[in-house]
């Protein structure tokens, strides 16, 4: 199905399975939805500002450059995502996942969270690192954060002019 730019501004979604829908675009804004699938679904430049989600499962989808400002999300699972660039900023964020999900450059300023993982995912250049306290990553991301990790804790990073 084709819904990109369609409007479902203050709707309430139940129980519904979306796959390979087009949702680029579409306004999800303070809509509620519970226990959603979307499977191979495109949802490039969508709008959930403000929208209650709980028990959503996303998997495989485009998910870039969505607006989630101010989301209530709980119990939600990205799996496999390209989530870059996306918008979290002030979000509540509850038992959420994003493994194996592509986070990169996405905005989590002022998130407010609880057993967050983030374990798989790609997380070079996401803002508002310090935000998410207590989330959970692999050893083997924790390097390459390694800076962003310092400047997030007001580390002034330096090199030593000597050397």
């Amino acid at each position: 199905m084709r819904f990109a730019g369609a409007c479902f501004e203050k709707s309430r979604v139940a129980r519904v399975g979306f796959v390979r829908c087009d949702l680029a675009g579409a306004d999800f804004s303070e809509a509620t939805l519970h226990h959603v699938t979307l499977t191979d679904c495109r949802l490039t430049g969508a709008g959930f500002a403000q929208a209650s989600l709980r028990g959503v499962d996303i998997a495989d989808s485009r998910v870039d450059d969505v607006n989630f400002r101010m989301v209530r999300a709980e119990d939600i699972q990205f799996r496999d995502c390209a989530l870059s660039t996306s918008d979290f900023v002030q979000a509540q964020l509850d038992r959420v996942s994003f493994r194996g999900s592509d986070c990169s450059a996405a905005d989590f300023t002022q998130v407010r969270s609880s057993d967050v993982d983030l374990r798989g995912a790609r997380l070079e250049g996401i803002r508002g690192l310090a935000s998410l306290r207590g989330a959970t990553i692999a050893r083997e991301q924790l390097v390459p954060l390694a800076l962003d990790l310092a400047l997030a804790v007001g580390l002034v990073v330096q090199d030593d002019p000597e050397t």
